[in-house]
């Protein structure tokens, strides 16, 4: 008897525990519903054709094991319900994830075998639904804008009745395109906005960077350019060529495939050489005095084996298109033959150099408008690479009029030839045949140029990447941005790395530190947390809120603004011209800033506290004035 009892006790006792353990291992569930609504109406908000609103939880320190990840979001219905059920019990974030502007995740304790009830209300203050809530963001987007001399005119996204013509008429603004937001919140965000814009321009007269005296130029960018080159004003800004400087010696213009601007300096520019390659080339004419834009023409080649000149006005400031036209050039159509199973080929090698180094893996590209048949479709061009001997051979061309080009690492090279029935058409390429070498002799004296020319736009980096840590983006040599060139050619990469980094060495043996050194301040920048709360005991930190006045820094050199995409992006002072407007809505969301010692041209963000909430860490982030580049970063598990 007392064997047995013995035995009885026993098993009581380890079912006891294995309840125990499975009572703890099984949390045990409960559920969540709520809405989501709009306005002081409580108006559902609606499912959007493009993006459905969902609500998804995150767990807090639950196994992911354990987590059902199905059971993890929900999709809103029409009336803005939503339910998830068999939710493991303990702390939940709740995101609510929409193409409206976020809100923040909200915190919440899930009991077993309870349903917890949790409604969003977005935009309470607003009357109304989506396109109420739309326009009025749009009216906050419209004032953060004007003040930072930014406004522009909105146009909805997905109208073709568009023409590429991006200046407002009547304002002179440019015209800029909203997109991926519900078209009921996209409507009243473009009428909110413009309608804003609209009225500060009878208050204040039209800001001094509207385009209005000269609308009549960009509507006819044709007209003005050949005027111009009449009067012989064009001038001509090569591919890898030497800079192009405008009229008032402000800018200059670098071509690598298309113009790109940049800020002159003045006392570098005799570090700029001509080039080798001359291969594209873009014609270039300068808006009139004080209009901050320049029109450039250039030759395309379209699918169809025409050629289209195109004539688009650029602004100087920012590289942004104001308006675009195109016109065809050759009118000398490739006849669409039924012939097209009469087929010649094409064949020849690629070198470099006086030598005639080989050129492995370069691209070659035939072109047709008669087309090329290939398992019985009609396709447009045919392609084929070239071997370790730089050969290539490409089979089954039409016979007639084609194009070809041979595409590389190296500047593009085109020909017009004719090929005819069953012949095989032989075609070699020599690249850069002024060199002595092979490919790294290229990439030498390619280094050396793109050295020189970062040189002068004051944005140098550094190719090696010798950082001190992963956390920090600048070499601990110079304090410079690390680039990495890839390794799509050994040889050629090399050599550009040794070119480029010889010259920058010895610029700054010459000169000193470039511009956009950061070598002095790299002990804050490897040890952010420290700066930012030493700032923050001392007083010395900024905030800025979304949709409020842009922020400037201490010396006057940019601002920030922190707009409606929830990104803070930083403006040269020079090329704003802020202008004080009450707000009239309230700010929702908000960043501390610190900024640099004097001269170092970088500021520390902090991130905000519902995101420290859903990542479940602090992180300090330190940007670039001039590129808005991160260069470095630090995270730390927030308490």
């Amino acid at each position: 008897m007392q064997f047995i009892l013995k035995v009885v006790s026993i098993l009581i006792v380890t079912f006891g525990l294995c309840a125990k353990q499975s009572a703890s291992k099984d949390r045990g569930v409960g559920a969540l519903v709520g809405r989501v609504t709009i306005g002081v109406d409580s108006l559902p908000i609606s499912l959007d054709v493009f993006s459905t609103p969902e609500i998804y939880i995150e767990h807090l320190g639950v196994p992911w094991t354990e987590v059902n990840d199905e059971n993890s979001w929900s999709a809103i219905d029409s009336m803005g319900y939503f339910r998830i059920d068999s939710i493991p019990a303990g702390m939940i974030l709740v995101i609510l994830e929409s193409c409206l502007p976020a809100t923040h995740p909200k915190k919440i304790e899930i009991i077993a075998d309870s349903i917890v009830e949790l409604n969003f209300s977005l935009a309470s203050n607003v009357e109304g639904g989506e396109e109420s809530f739309g326009r009025d963001y749009g009216k906050r987007e419209a004032l953060q804008m004007w003040n930072m001399g930014l406004a522009t005119i909105r146009q909805r996204s997905f109208r073709l009745d568009i023409p590429y013509y991006l200046v407002d008429s009547v304002t002179g603004l440019s015209q800029s395109f909203i997109q991926d937001y519900p078209w009921m919140f996209e409507n009243g965000f473009v009428d909110g906005y413009n309608a804003e814009i609209v009225r500060f321009v009878e208050l204040f007269g039209l800001p001094s960077y509207s385009r209005k005296p000269w609308v009549s130029i960009l509507s006819n960018l044709k007209e003005y350019f050949e005027k111009q080159a009449k009067a012989g004003m064009v001038d001509t800004v090569w591919n890898d060529g030497p800079a192009l400087f405008s009229p008032d010696s402000s800018y200059f213009l670098l071509c690598d495939g298309a113009p790109i601007p940049y800020r002159a300096r003045l006392y570098r520019k005799e570090l700029i050489e001509d080039d080798f390659f001359r291969e594209g080339f873009s014609e270039i004419v300068w808006g009139p005095r004080g209009a901050h834009f320049y029109v450039a023409k250039y030759f395309d080649l379209v699918r169809t084996g025409y050629r289209n000149i195109t004539y688009i006005a650029q602004d100087r400031d920012d590289w942004q298109p104001l308006s675009k036209e195109s016109y065809e050039a050759d009118t000398t159509s490739l006849s669409d033959s039924d012939t097209a199973f009469t087929i010649g080929s094409i064949e020849g090698v690629v070198t470099i150099g006086r030598n005639r180094v080989p050129v492995f893996e370069a691209r070659l590209y035939v072109k047709s408008a008669a087309g090329f048949y290939s398992s019985g479709k009609k396709v447009q061009w045919l392609s084929e690479y070239t071997d370790s001997s730089g050969y290539y051979r490409i089979d089954s061309v039409p016979v007639g009029k084609v194009i070809i080009e041979c595409k590389s690492f190296l500047p593009l090279q085109e020909r017009k030839l004719v090929l005819l029935q069953d012949m095989a058409l032989r075609q070699d390429f020599a690249l850069a045949p002024e060199f002595t070498g092979g490919l790294f002799e290229y990439g030498l004296e390619l280094g050396r140029k793109f050295g020189k020319r970062e040189w002068m736009s004051d944005t140098p980096w550094d190719v090696l990447g010798n950082n001190k840590s992963s956390s920090i983006y600048l070499d601990s040599a110079y304090g410079l941005p690390i680039t990495d060139l890839g390794k799509a050619n050994i040889g050629r990469s090399r050599g550009l790395e040794r070119g480029y980094s010889s010259v920058i060495d010895s610029l700054i043996e010459a000169v000193g530190l470039p511009l956009n050194s950061k070598k002095p301040w790299l002990n804050i920048i490897g040890n952010l947390k420290t700066y930012f709360e030493a700032q923050v005991t001392l007083g010395q930190t900024d905030t800025i809120w979304q949709f409020g006045e842009p922020l400037v820094s201490p010396d006057s050199a940019i601002c920030l603004r922190f707009g409606i995409y929830r990104d803070i992006i930083s403006y040269r002072r020079e090329n704003v011209e802020l202008k004080t407007v009450a707000p009239f809505y309230p700010t929702l969301e908000y960043r501390v800033i610190a900024w640099g010692p004097e001269n170092s041209r970088f500021y520390i963000e902090k991130s905000p506290e519902w995101k420290q909430l859903l990542d479940g860490e602090v992180t300090y982030t330190a940007f670039d004035f001039d590129e808005s580049t991160i260069l470095s970063k630090e995270s730390y598990e927030a308490k």
